[in-house]
């Protein structure tokens, strides 16, 4: 029974922690769409491979640069979220964000520290919602079953 709450309580709190994880990468990317671009310039890209269950991934590491209102930034966000893809897919980053090629950055006009490239939440970070949405659901059943 207390075996049932504590891991249930566990449950919960992964689930609901990683869940309010992607939430605040999704809610910041909706509210992305919305903000200005302005031009700036890759001034580095590199793919770092990871390697998982299903294979290896590979996720952008990259910088690039932007002005606004005469102030330079520095930024290093490809889209919100985990940005890691298959080879094909990530292939196609190196094709489009060439060292010295110029880019569109989105800006978050009240903080031009913070900008991101593709505005948008990357891939199936929504399924990954529904996992985390998942899990605590089970760990809500189990405190359940330990209660009674």
């Amino acid at each position: 029974m207390i075996g049932d709450i504590v891991s249930g309580g566990l449950l919960v709190a992964v689930g609901v922690g990683a869940g309010g994880y992607y939430v605040r990468a999704g809610l910041k990317a909706r509210a992305a769409q919305r903000w200005p671009p302005v031009e700036g310039t890759v001034s580095e890209f590199r793919l770092d491979e990871m390697r998982t269950r299903l294979g290896p991934r590979y996720a952008p590491v990259m910088t690039y640069r932007y002005t606004v209102n005469g102030q330079s930034y520095s930024g290093h966000r490809l889209a919100f979220g985990d940005v890691a893809e298959m080879k094909g897919i990530a292939e196609t980053w190196v094709e489009r964000y060439k060292v010295g090629s110029p880019v569109p950055v989105y800006v978050d006009p009240s903080n031009p520290g913070e900008a991101v490239l593709e505005p948008r939440m990357w891939g199936d970070q929504y399924m990954v919602l529904v996992g985390c949405a998942a899990v605590s659901l089970i760990g809500v059943l189990m405190i359940l079953r330990g209660v009674r």
